[in-house]
């Protein structure tokens, strides 16, 4: 029989989910309300808050006294703010009203990050697939999927994010150091970290280049023509690693950007426009040590062009999981044969001894 190997993310360490159990506002015993003032979160249709001993049944909540309510299409959702970027993984307890069979999604930003059906009345705790986030405001939304339609319900409790504790660190990664004067730009600035090229170097916010404002702190790498930026990172251990980064052409140009480790090309992007755009590119195994991260333009069209990045980060990628074993799966189950299965944002398959790739 084939394998296939589910590769993730590692993540820890929290990030704070203003009233994260439903516990605003406090409801009275053995109530509900549907869209409750003052719960920070935004509910709409069917959703709301449910305490312990409520008439739908919930099971006492894990957290706090009140837990909640996804009935049908309602929808809950909050702004969370992201104060570094980072890999993250988000993590809370959830169940099916007794005797219901509801489905939810979970979404951050408009993108699905998984389907979760709670497998009982009983809270269990679903941790979802690991995903980057950039600093900033992030839109983190529970919504009723009810697929098999009818008045079904789940609850939700003990919302988390927590950050990748892995994450390598790569000194100076939003090129904040030197501090430039304001709306100035420099060339191959010294006292940075990185060893820049002559047509590359550090822009500031309102800078004669043009470049939109950076998305952490207040400068950004530009890389005219074929300039290019590189420095030492220590990997203090071997594994599976991946770069994310944000970049932005200058505007109406039109730049790529090679992206390579120790000589070897792991990504080449092109960003669509001014804006800055999210990237994170292919695994690349690294041994221990110290290694030599590069940034450099390629330039295509050979004229005047320059891109712009911001906000590096190297995260570690956990080892594959087996597809047939009951630890892979939430609740302990291995999909039965001709089972539909979702394979979610964060999640890679790949069949082994067949040679076929199932895309994310």
């Amino acid at each position: 029989m084939a394998q296939v190997m589910l590769a993730s993310v590692h993540a820890a360490r929290a990030q704070t989910i203003a009233n994260f159990g439903f516990e605003s506002p406090a409801l009275a015993a053995n109530s509900f309300q549907y869209l409750p003032a003052g719960a920070t979160w935004t509910m709409a249709g069917e959703a709301g808050i449910a305490r312990n001993g409520s008439a739908f049944g919930n099971s006492n909540a894990p957290q706090g006294n009140q837990v909640l309510i996804l009935q049908r299409l309602g929808t809950a959702d909050q702004t969370v703010q992201i104060q570094t970027a980072g890999c993250y993984t988000l993590k809370f307890k959830s169940a099916q009203r007794p005797g219901n069979n509801q489905t939810f999604k979970v979404m951050i930003d408009g993108a699905i990050i998984d389907y979760v059906r709670p497998t009982g009345s009983s809270f269990t705790e679903n941790v979802l697939p690991d995903i980057f986030l950039p600093a900033g405001n992030r839109l983190l939304k529970f919504v009723g999927v009810n697929p098999l339609t009818g008045d079904n319900t789940a609850f939700v409790d003990d919302v988390t994010l927590v950050k990748n504790p892995t994450v390598q660190t790569v000194t100076n990664p939003g090129f904040e150091t030197p501090v430039l004067a304001n709306n100035a730009f420099q060339y191959n600035p010294v006292g940075s970290g990185w060893t820049f090229s002559s047509n590359s170097g550090i822009a500031r916010n309102g800078s004669g280049f043009g470049n939109v404002t950076a998305v952490e702190g207040s400068q950004v790498l530009l890389l005219q023509s074929t300039g290019s930026a590189e420095r030492s990172v220590n990997f203090t251990t071997a594994g599976t690693y991946r770069i994310a980064l944000k970049a932005a052409q200058r505007t109406t140009q039109h730049q790529s950007i090679k992206i390579s480790l120790n000589g070897t090309v792991i990504d080449v992007i092109t960003p669509p426009n001014r804006f800055f755009t999210d990237y994170i590119t292919a695994d690349v195994t690294v041994a221990a040590g110290n290694r030599i991260l590069r940034l450099e333009g390629t330039n295509p069209l050979g004229t005047d062009n320059t891109a712009f990045v911001d906000a590096i980060a190297i995260e570690k990628v956990s080892a594959p999981q087996n597809w047939s074993s009951a630890a892979t799966w939430p609740g302990g189950t291995v999909p039965a044969v001709g089972a539909a299965v979702v394979i979610p944002p964060g999640k890679r398959c790949c069949w082994i001894k067949i040679s076929m790739w199932i895309p994310s």
